[in-house]
């Protein structure tokens, strides 16, 4: 049930609730999608760290070479 609980708050875009759950959470799909979530809100490192633990290798490479390669160069 826990992960049905952080699915939907995913789509309810409850993310402190549905970060709380994440670490119990083994559901490619599920943490893709907080990832996605995290990523639009501009919290790359939440979405990058979602992405590996999803082991959506295609994510974590595109998100450090758009987003976070970005924000490092413009510190």
């Amino acid at each position: 049930m826990i992960e049905k609980a952080a699915n939907l708050y995913i789509q309810m875009k409850m993310f402190k609730q549905a970060a709380g759950l994440m670490n119990k959470i083994k559901s490619p799909k599920i943490l893709t999608l907080y990832g996605k979530s995290k990523e639009s809100e501009g919290s790359y490192k939440e979405a990058e760290k979602a992405y590996e633990k999803a082991e959506d290798w295609e994510n974590v490479v595109r998100l450090n070479l758009n987003q976070l390669d970005s924000f490092e160069k413009a510190k």
